[in-house]
C-alpha cells in the first residue's frame, strides 16, 4: 500500500518500523534530485527538519519497492536509487532513472553516477552527470588528512574533473549550509578540494557562492557545481547597489602560489578614495585580462585574487602596525612607511576597518573580511599587453527568492 508521508511524527513512525522504502518527492525533472531509500537508510533521519509538524518535502512509502516505482511513474514523476544507499545495492531491484528525464543544459545525454560513503568517519553522496557534480555530505570538507575528509576530497575531485566547459561557459560553485561557521566558500569548493581537479571547466572563468541556508533535502553540508554561461548571473544573490568600481588595474606577474601582497598594493593605488563604509553581504565581479605570455589557470589564482581585492578595499586597525608594515615593505621591496600609510588610509576602505594582519612566525597573516563575500565571479580574457589588468566590481547583495 502507498502512503504519503507530510509530517515529521508519520515519517518517524516509519522510521521506527524500518520497513519498506521511501521516495523524496522534491519535484522538478533531477531523477538525483528524487532519491528512493530504503526505510533504514542513514540519510532519513536527516529529513526530520522541521523535528515536528509539517515536513518541507512530502515523500512516499510502501513496503514493496516494486508497487513504489509504479506509483511514482504513474504520477509522471522521476526517480533514482539513493547514491549511499546500501540496502538496495545487494538483492533488492537494481533500478533506472525513468525514461521521462529531460536532457541537461547544454543538451548532452544525462549520465548520472553516485560514491557514496556508508562508514562513520565519510558520511556523504556525490553524483554526476555531465556537466553538473552534487554533493551532499554531514560534514564540511576541511583542509586536512582525516579519513573523512580524504574519501570526500577523492570524491568530489573524481567527479568534477570530468566537468567539461565549452567555449562561452564556465564552472558555477555553490555551498548551501545553515552552519553559521566562519569559512572562506571559495576554500570549501574548491581549494579543499584540489583547484587542478577543475583546469577544464574553469579555462574562460568560474564563480562560486555561499548560500546560509538548510540544503532542501535536509543534508547538513550541500556542494552543487555545474556549467553556465559565461555571462550568466548569480543564481542565488540579486545586486542592491554598486559599492565601488576599479577599471583596467594593472597587477604584479600572477602565480597561483602567490601571496596577496602585490594585489593589495595594486588595490591601494587605485581605488577611487571618499570610502562610504559599507556593511552587510557582498558580491564581487571580476575581469582579468591575461598578459600575452601568461599561462597559468584562473580557478588557481581566485584565492589571491580575492583576498588581495577585499584586503584592498578595507584599512587597518593599528594592531601591531610598526611590524607588518616592516614585514610587508620587505616582502614588497618598498619602504615601510609607504606600507604603514596604505595600510592605514580610511579613505579607500570601502569594505570597512579592520585587524588586517597579524604577525606570525616572523612573517604576516592576511585576514580580510572575505567571509561576508557571498558570490564571485572570475571572468577572464586573453589581452595583447606584457602585464595583467583587472576589473573589479563590488556590490550590495540579497537573497534572490524563490
Amino acid at each position: 500500500m502507498i502512503v504519503r508521508i507530510e509530517t515529521a511524527e508519520a515519517l518517524r513512525e516509519r522510521m521506527e518500523r524500518g520497513e519498506g522504502y521511501l521516495y523524496n518527492d522534491f519535484g522538478g525533472r533531477d531523477p538525483r534530485m528524487c532519491p528512493i531509500h530504503a526505510m533504514r537508510c542513514r540519510w532519513i533521519a536527516t529529513m526530520l527538519k522541521p523535528p515536528s509538524g509539517r515536513l518541507g518535502v512530502p515523500k512516499l512509502c510502501s513496503d514493496d519497492f516494486d508497487e513504489l516505482v509504479g506509483e511514482i511513474e504513474r504520477l509522471g514523476k522521476v526517480w533514482a536509487i539513493c547514491g549511499s544507499e546500501p540496502a538496495l545495492r545487494g538483492g533488492a531491484p537494481k533500478a533506472t532513472a525513468s525514461p521521462e528525464t529531460t536532457v541537461p543544459r547544454l543538451g548532452r545525454a544525462l549520465t548520472p553516477t553516485a560514491v557514496g560513503s556508508s562508514d562513520t568517519t565519510s558520511r556523504f553522496t556525490v553524483t554526476r552527470a555531465e556537466d553538473q557534480v552534487r554533493v551532499r555530505s554531514e560534514y564540511r570538507l576541511q583542509f586536512d588528512s582525516k579519513p573523512g575528509t580524504r574519501a570526500l576530497k577523492q570524491a568530489i575531485g573524481d567527479a568534477v574533473r570530468e566537468l567539461r566547459a565549452p567555449a562561452g561557459h564556465m564552472l558555477e560553485a555553490i555551498y548551501t549550509s545553515a552552519s553559521t561557521e566562519s569559512v572562506d566558500a571559495e576554500n570549501v569548493l574548491l581549494y579543499n578540494v584540489d583547484t587542478g581537479r577543475f583546469a577544464a571547466c574553469t579555462a574562460e572563468g568560474l564563480r562560486f557562492e555561499r548560500v546560509h541556508a538548510m540544503p532542501a533535502d535536509g543534508s547538513a553540508h550541500a556542494h552543487d557545481y555545474r556549467i553556465v554561461p559565461l555571462e550568466s548571473r548569480s543564481t542565488h544573490w540579486r545586486e542592491l547597489r554598486e559599492v565601488v568600481r576599479i577599471l583596467g588595474m594593472p597587477l604584479p606577474a600572477l602565480s597561483a602560489d602567490m601571496k596577496p601582497d602585490g594585489i593589495w598594493l595594486a588595490v591601494r593605488e587605485h581605488a577611487p578614495a571618499d570610502a562610504r563604509v559599507t556593511r552587510g553581504a557582498y558580491g564581487l565581479e571580476l575581469t582579468l585580462t591575461r598578459a600575452a605570455h601568461a599561462r597559468s589557470a584562473p580557478v588557481g589564482l581566485l584565492k589571491p585574487l580575492i583576498d588581495g581585492v577585499v584586503a584592498g578595499l578595507e584599512s587597518h586597525n593599528g594592531q601591531d602596525l610598526e611590524t607588518v608594515s616592516a614585514v610587508l615593505a620587505a616582502r614588497l621591496g618598498i619602504k615601510g612607511e609607504i606600507v604603514s600609510a596604505h595600510l592605514m588610509d580610511h579613505s579607500r576602505a570601502w569594505l570597512g576597518i579592520r585587524r588586517l594582519l597579524h604577525p606570525r612566525a616572523g612573517g604576516v597573516q592576511w585576514a580580510p573580511g572575505d567571509d561576508a563575500c557571498v558570490s564571485a565571479t572570475l571572468r577572464v580574457k586573453h589581452g595583447t599587453e606584457a602585464i595583467d589588468r583587472l576589473d573589479v566590481c563590488v556590490a550590495l547583495v540579497e537573497p534572490l527568492t524563490p
